[in-house]
């Protein structure tokens, strides 16, 4: 098979890989540009209507796959042609590097890994959640009707159309939400997985908000896979998680933690992972996280203390890559005492050199004026106070506003 490995166009996940959004539609992968207008099409087929391996073989698909074999860059793959000239490093490069394995011989395209979200039902309503913002317009909705608003449209959900035969080729499933493990479809799945025995080769990818742990039944189905891998999103230490990830409960985080860790320790094929998503309300404040994490792992004798950094990129308002350049200095500097403070853990390492990358992104543009109007719009809201959670980010920022 010919060698793609220095096609800059050329991508694995098209030819192995599709995601389904809670919504019913699909996408070559998470970060593709659903907005460009060539690509609008595949919003007529959804997964309520028509089965998942006939969508993946559609003349849009194809089309992609063509191209990037040709040579020709996709402009729904943006995203990572921007990160590879900013940052050096994309999810292209990354998934060419870890799946290129999975690859059929002349680039005949057959699903092995499916990304599924489970619905947007979720039992937290994150500040850096763009569904959430995007659908209820924050500034206009009580507290009190969020939860009651937010929820999934179950009419559809029995008409789900995957066969049989595309769930037994599968090699890995990446399971997110909202929230997975709270949505009724989610033990369903998995049985119906394990009955086709798709289990006995199967990756699972599983996020948790890590706001409980799940039941009995569920730990049995999730052991039955060749391996799990357990992300716990978690933004923050104590108070500032309960602020980010609100209305989260920073004593039931950690317990259903802790809980998790435990469990990976009498479940071999079961790894565990804190997942910190990078915003500019947490960037400050990472050293907190790393230390209590790194203590819980200590306590119960953990050998594996994975660490992953995600990034917001929408909301932009959020993201650190829109800070002013005199700001990001400041940031840098505790990025490199860090560095030095963990410099025998290469994990942590390797993540803070990603945040470092995007500090270097020249935005030239500063949205602090709006970070600042949403932050106080959702304090509001919820009767928070930005400025007492996060005192020295506070002090920090406000003297760039103009």
């Amino acid at each position: 098979m010919e060698d793609k490995t220095n096609n800059k166009s050329f991508c694995v996940l098209p030819f192995i890989h599709i995601m389904v959004k809670p919504e019913g539609f699909t996408k070559p992968c998470c970060r593709f540009g659903r907005e460009i207008k060539e690509f609008k099409d595949l919003d007529k087929y959804s997964i309520y209507d028509y089965d998942l391996n006939d969508i993946f073989n559609r003349p849009e698909y194809n089309k992609i796959r063509k191209k990037m074999l040709a040579g020709e860059k996709i402009n729904g793959c943006y995203k990572c042609y921007l990160e590879e000239d900013s940052f050096g490093n994309s999810l292209r490069q990354i998934s060419n590097r870890d799946y290129g394995n999975l690859l059929n011989e002349n680039f005949r395209p057959v699903i092995k890994y499916l990304e599924l979200g489970f619905g947007k039902f979720c039992n937290l309503r994150c500040r850096t959640c763009l569904p959430y913002i995007d659908n209820f317009k924050y500034y206009r909705i009580k507290p009190n009707d969020i939860l009651k608003n937010y929820s999934d449209d179950k009419s559809k959900e029995n008409n789900i159309k995957i066969r049989d035969n595309s769930l037994k080729k599968l090699q890995i499933i990446k399971l997110t939400g909202g929230e997975p493990m709270l949505h009724n479809k989610f033990i369903p799945f998995m049985s119906r997985l394990v009955k086709l025995g798709t289990d006995k080769n199967c990756k699972i990818i599983l996020f948790t908000n890590s706001s409980y742990f799940p039941t009995p039944k569920i730990v049995n189905l999730l052991s039955k896979f060749k391996k799990v891998e357990v992300n716990l999103s978690i933004d923050g230490y104590g108070q500032k998680n309960n602020y980010i990830r609100y209305p989260s409960e920073w004593v039931k985080v950690k317990k259903a933690a802790v809980s998790w860790l435990k469990l990976s320790l009498v479940n071999q094929n079961i790894t565990v992972h804190l997942n910190i998503t990078i915003s500019i309300y947490n960037v400050v404040y990472l050293d907190e996280i790393f230390e209590w994490w790194l203590s819980e792992i200590k306590n119960i004798k953990f050998s594996k203390p994975g660490i992953r950094f995600s990034f917001v990129f929408n909301p932009r308002y959020l993201s650190i890559v829109i800070l002013p350049g005199n700001l990001k200095l400041i940031i840098s500097n505790k990025i490199i005492n860090l560095e030095s403070k963990y410099s025998h853990n290469y994990n942590i390492i390797r993540n803070l050199e990603k945040i470092k990358q995007f500090l270097e992104y020249d935005n030239n543009k500063s949205n602090l004026k709006e970070f600042f109007k949403f932050t106080k719009d959702i304090d509001r809201l919820r009767n928070e106070k930005f400025e007492k959670t996060f005192p020295e980010l506070n002090q920090l920022i406000k003297q760039f506003i103009v």
